[in-house]
C-alpha cells in the first residue's frame, strides 16, 4: 500500500505492518515473496519486504508510474522502457509510452502515434507496426492476444506474431444500438 509518501508492506492474515519505506510510489509490483518493486519520483526502488530495505540504492533514473515483472525481466515505464535482465539496465525506445510486456517477456507493445508498435525486448527492434491504432489509452496480453484500447472508444484485439488487428469492437456503435 503507497500512502503518504511509504510504502507500506501488510500481513493481511496477523494484520500487521511488515515494512514500511519512505517514498511517494506511483506503480508496484512483486518479484517474489521476499521483494518489491516501487515506481517512485523518478527512480526504481527495490524493497525486502520483511524489513523495507532497499536492495537497489541507487536504481534507475526515469518517470516510473507503471511496472511489470517478467522472471528476468523488469519492464518500467512511461518514458520509455527500462530492462533489467541478469543485472543488466538499459532504457529501450517506447516514445509513446505504455509499455506492456508479453507474458514470455520476449516482446512488448507500445503506442507510438498513430500505430502500436510490437518490438523485440532483447533490441528494442520494431517485430510489427500496426496502423490506425490512434490514442490507444490500455494494452494487455492475454496469452498470444494483445488486446487495445483507445480514446477513440475502440478495442482492437490482434494477432501479435501476425502483426495485424483481427477483431474490432466500437464502444459508440454499441452504445447507439443500445438505445
Amino acid at each position: 500500500m503507497a500512502l503518504e509518501g511509504s510504502v507500506e508492506v501488510w500481513d493481511l492474515a496477523l494484520m500487521t505492518r511488515l515494512s514500511s519505506t519512505p517514498c511517494r510510489a506511483f506503480a508496484l509490483a512483486f518479484v517474489d515473496e521476499d521483494t518489491l518493486l516501487a515506481g517512485a519520483e523518478h527512480r526504481l526502488i527495490a524493497i525486502e519486504v520483511g524489513t523495507g530495505r532497499s536492495l537497489l540504492p541507487e536504481g534507475p533514473r526515469g518517470w516510473v508510474a507503471e511496472l511489470a515483472w517478467r522472471p528476468g525481466f523488469l519492464f518500467a515505464g512511461p518514458d520509455g522502457l527500462l530492462v533489467a535482465s541478469d543485472g543488466a539496465i538499459r532504457r529501450l525506445p517506447c516514445p509513446g509510452g505504455r509499455p506492456t510486456p508479453s507474458p514470455d517477456g520476449e516482446r512488448f507493445a507500445c503506442h507510438e502515434g498513430d500505430r502500436l508498435a510490437i518490438r523485440s525486448a532483447a533490441d528494442g527492434a520494431v517485430l510489427h507496426a500496426i496502423p490506425d491504432t490512434p490514442h490507444v489509452a490500455l494494452i494487455a496480453w492475454g496469452g498470444s492476444t494483445l488486446v487495445t484500447y483507445g480514446w477513440d472508444g475502440v478495442l482492437r484485439v490482434v494477432d501479435p506474431d501476425a502483426g495485424r488487428v483481427v477483431a474490432l469492437a466500437d464502444r459508440r456503435e454499441a452504445m447507439e444500438k443500445e438505445q
